[in-house]
């Protein structure tokens, strides 16, 4: 069976290819299809049974869901595609057969192939799937009614006896097909794959039949019907997407009715010539062109926005925080790790692109300026959703807990006079109001910066009428107040500076009256250029770093309540539109609110990291190293056998180097201060730090300089490409050898990451990987040609061009009729030919099953593409970094950690390492563990739908919810 659907799929995804062989051989040889034109009613018949079965009783509660869409999406159908068929007829003189062709596919709304392009184009899948069920519905009425009508000045039209025969051939199959799901359910799913096989059957074999009885016709007609149905066809999308505007539906909406109309049922179109215009065979053919163009629009749909899909896992991490399972505290951190980064870097790249009027080339082809305005508006719905949870369920849970954070509109008078001395002594000396005048311009405001606008009426010392006025609140001052138990109560209260400084503003203008004053910040573009022809990248770098502060704007965030003219104020000052503009319910910032409240009970409970068990055997870590590798899965293993394997290496007199690559560490590491040592005791330090980590670009100058001044060797990389391998290589004397020791990682060398993030490290002595690790560590200090490695995959050299091949392998094992597998963990999956091949695995029936933490551009679950691909997402405690390749078949397992995303940047632009795992025990745990134990979570798991949406998956047994990190936290308290 599995056989046979998948050749179905792929007859599916090659229809138009199918449509023009068949028609080409009608055309040299009439009589092969001829005589099927008496059986074309009994095949339309079967067509619309197979629509019938696709359907369900569900597609109907979008009706009800968008009433006004609806009825826009439904009338325009009938309305734009009759009327635009109509005029090409009349503009171009049409003959009689093929006008009365063009104006019946005109006539002949909706199909599910729209639903499926829908999906695809990040519409409202919904509102699609509602059109075209009331469409459907509609037809047996409409269609003929509106073909009699625009069809009759050129031949007599009997709408009733088409009435008739849509009622029988498509009204009555379709009711049945719907009916026999509705009762039969589960036991027919296995026969609706294989109905779109019998459906491109039936049409091929209609349009030949049809084509085959009008060859002179065709030949003589045919570019002209090609032309107009290439106009009919663009025009009916515009025409819907204008309507939907009309109407201000979101932009969602406004794809989705664009396609319900431009898509039309040609199917139909086909079959209903074929049956009430035998005489005349041509009637068809537009029809056929129309299904054709279809099908390519369908195939052409491969990848999912970028921007889009990044979002999508914000919406992931703010969905933790409505989860009443998950203590308070952590449902509050979920509630504020909303990106700033994804305003600072990736809408202020497209912010950039638009004002440039640069056309990027993505491979979903979607332009910036859809992109721009999709997420806008998905990310309003989203603060909107934020401030709501945070207002009216988690503030007030923290309240029920004995925790209190007061606003301005919160304040009693109880509190009054505390706040009035502490605003005095310790917040007014350090404010500086900025009255806004001709000598007084608008302030450049740092990124991210809490500031003020105020209002002002009267007249200040030198007698001017001031009405506005910028008070910046400096970082110095804490953004939240512990309120003393005297004041507060029996409650812990803290207070927002912001509602301190509303409180007193007018104390900051004496003899003036503050009339209003709303807290605002702007989020400014931090991504840092750097040319490459810099004499030294680190002065270079600090020179950029100081620019960051004050890049273009890309988002207003202020107080709901304040005034229109006032926004607009600011909205011409940074020059942003109302689409950048986030009116705020609640605190402008709450960054601050994670770390003010100190209540272990109301978070997750406390674990302890363990430390393998074969590490404690043994005091020197050398002498484990050289007995067996040693794996360590992070946060659930100890990150500190990595700090003491350097510490043990920076005192052992038989060290004779250290070699580390730095991304994201900090100056007061662990790992920093020990190489330091290490570099003071006489050994050979060198440190390869890459400077461009995105935000940490201070913190590793900073580092550089701490390494250099202890004696390192420091590096700064390769220009051009940022050094995000995790490799540590020591050299050790013993017995008069040198050996190597290495340890290769997916995450960075920080122990604050390695308590949050999930990521594998190895340590081992295997030859072949510790000289290739060499190698790499030579090519990043010195010069020369690409090393060629043993045992690793790197990049930007082979690392692509060998997961190519890797993938290749699994598909020929599975023509081969093996039973093949891939497993990809990776935290983003974007590089267009990477997918293309896990599409061609799929196609040839390789499982392939992808845990994407975030940014995923493949479409899942699409018959004839991607059928075998499952895509699914772990949102938990600890956010996933692991980066793990798996490739299987026959038994036999090919394993690999990286740390490198499937991403182009990691691919071509970056130095990544890719190491395999060989020994077969540490293989067969991060198989259990790192792979399969996530594709087994039912709690914390997300899966891709083939639109493009995420749905959490369900745990039907509630005994049987399954965690993959709870199961690995319990799993290592055991062994402690």
């Amino acid at each position: 069976m599995g056989t046979f659907l998948k050749f179905t799929a792929w007859i599916q995804k090659t229809f138009a290819l199918w449509v023009v062989l068949f028609a080409g051989i009608a055309l040299l040889s009439p009589e092969t299809f001829v005589w099927m034109k008496a059986y074309i009613t009994w095949m339309l018949g079967l067509i619309m049974f197979g629509m019938g079965m696709t359907m369900t009783l569900d597609d109907f509660k979008g009706v009800m869901q968008s009433p006004k869409a609806v009825a826009i999406g439904v009338a325009a159908q009938f309305v734009v595609m009759p009327s635009v068929a109509y005029l090409l007829c009349l503009l171009f003189r049409l003959p009689t057969e093929i006008a009365i062709g063009v104006i019946l596919v005109g006539c002949c709304p909706g199909g599910t192939a729209s639903n499926v392009i829908t999906y695809m184009a990040k519409g409202n899948t919904a509102l699609s799937v509602a059109c075209t069920t009331v469409s459907t519905l509609l037809a047996p009425v409409l269609t003929p009614a509106i073909f009699y009508l625009l069809a009759s000045q050129w031949i007599e039209i009997n709408a009733w006896s088409m009435l008739s025969s849509i009622l029988q051939v498509v009204l009555f199959p379709i009711i049945l097909g719907l009916v026999i799901r509705a009762v039969l359910k589960q036991k027919v799913e296995s026969y609706i794959s294989v109905m779109p096989l019998i459906s491109v059957v039936a049409i091929v074999l209609i349009v030949a039949a049809i084509i085959g009885g009008s060859k002179a016709q065709i030949l003589e007609s045919g570019l002209l019907i090609l032309a107009v149905v290439a106009l009919h066809n663009a025009i009916g999308y515009l025409l819907g997407f204008a309507a939907a505007r009309m109407f201000h539906l979101p932009h969602a909406d406004c794809k989705a009715v664009s396609i319900e109309v431009g898509m039309q049922n040609s199917g139909l179109g086909v079959a209903l010539a074929a049956v009430h215009f035998a005489a005349s065979p041509i009637t068809a053919v537009p029809s056929a062109i129309f299904k054709g163009m279809d099908n390519f629009q369908h195939s052409s749909a491969t990848y999912f926005n970028r921007e889009l899909s990044l979002f999508e896992f914000h919406q992931r991490v703010l969905a933790q925080a409505l989860d009443p399972s998950l203590p308070v505290l952590e449902r509050l951190t979920f509630l504020i790790i909303f990106s700033h980064e994804f305003f600072e870097i990736r809408i202020a790249g497209l912010m950039k692109q638009r004002d440039m009027n640069v056309i990027a080339r993505t491979p979903d082809a979607v332009p910036t300026e859809v992109i721009l305005e999709d997420l806008s508006q998905s990310i309003h719905r989203a603060v909107k959703k934020q401030f709501e949870v945070l207002n009216h369920s988690i503030l007030p849970e923290l309240q029920a807990q004995g925790i209190q954070f007061i606003q301005f509109q919160d304040i009693l008078e109880k509190h009054k006079a505390w706040i009035a001395e502490y605003f005095a002594k310790e917040i007014q000396p350090v404010l500086t109001p900025i009255s806004l005048d001709p000598s007084h311009p608008f302030p450049r405001l740092v990124n991210k910066s809490l500031n003020f606008i105020v209002s002002l009426q009267g007249k200040d010392a030198f007698g001017r009428s001031i009405e506005m006025a910028i008070v910046p609140a400096p970082r110095s001052l804490p953004r939240l107040i512990q309120m003393p138990k005297n004041v507060a109560g029996n409650i812990d209260t803290q207070i927002f500076l912001t509602a301190m400084i509303q409180q007193h503003i007018s104390d900051l203008f004496p003899g003036m009256k503050a009339t209003g004053c709303y807290a605002f910040r702007v989020t400014r573009n931090a991504d840092l250029i750097l040319s490459e022809d810099v004499d030294d990248l680190a002065v270079a770098l600090k020179d950029e770093l100081s620019s960051r502060r004050f890049g273009r704007a890309v988002r207003l965030e202020i107080e709901d309540d304040c005034p229109e003219a006032v926004i607009d104020y600011l909205l011409k000052e940074f020059d942003l539109t109302e689409q950048e503009l986030y009116r705020i319910d609640g605190p402008i910032n709450l960054s601050r609110l994670s770390t003010s409240c100190d209540r272990p009970e109301l978070k997750h409970p406390v674990f302890i990291p363990v430390i393998p068990k074969v590490l404690r055997k043994q005091k020197s870590t050398f002498d484990t190293l050289k007995a067996q590798d040693v794996l360590l899965h992070h946060p659930f293993d100890s990150f500190q056998p990595v700090i003491g394997l350097l510490k043990e290496a920076a005192k052992d007199p038989n060290v004779l180097a250290i070699k580390q690559t730095l991304y994201r560490s900090g100056p007061d590491s662990e790992i920093v201060q020990v190489l330091a040592e290490a570099a003071r005791n006489g050994k050979e330090v060198t440190a390869v730090i890459e400077l461009r980590a995105r935000f940490d670009e201070e913190s590793n100058i900073t580092v550089a300089n701490i390494l250099q001044e202890a004696g390192a060797v420091v590096v700064y990389g390769i220009v051009g490409y940022k050094t995000h391998a995790k490799m540590i290589l020591i050299v050790r004397r013993e017995n008069a050898q040198l050996i190597r020791y290495a340890h290769l990682g997916t995450g960075n060398y920080h122990a604050g990451n390695a308590r949050m993030y999930t990521d594998y490290g190895l340590m081992t002595t295997q030859p072949d990987i510790c000289e290739d690790v060499h190698r790499m560590f030579q090519e990043l200090t010195g010069m020369g040609k690409m090393a060629k490695l043993k045992a690793l995959l790197h990049a930007p050299f082979t690392l692509h061009s060998e997961l190519l091949k890797l993938i290749e392998q699994e598909i020929q094992f599975a023509q081969a009729g093996q039973k093949a597998r891939i497993i990809i963990k990776v935290n983003a999956l974007t590089e267009p030919q990477l997918i293309a091949a896990l599409y061609r695995a799929s196609q040839a029936g390789v499982q392939v099953d992808l845990i994407i933490r975030s940014i995923c551009c493949l479409i899942p679950q699409v018959q004839g593409m991607s059928e075998n691909i499952r895509v699914r997402s772990i949102v938990g405690r600890f956010l996933e970094h692991t980066r793990v390749y798996c490739f299987e078949h026959g038994g036999e397992k090919k394993l690999y950690c990286a740390s490198a995303d499937w991403m182009g940047r990691n691919l071509f632009s970056r130095v990544e390492t890719c190491f395999p795992i060989l020994d077969r025990v540490l293989k067969k745990q991060i198989y259990k563990d790192g792979l399969i134990s996530y594709l087994n979570d039912c709690l914390n798991a997300w899966e891709l739908q083939a639109d493009g949406h995420w749905l959490k998956v369900a745990c039907t047994v509630p005994e049987q919810r399954y965690s993959a990190q709870q199961h690995l936290i319990a799993q290592k308290q055991l062994k402690i």
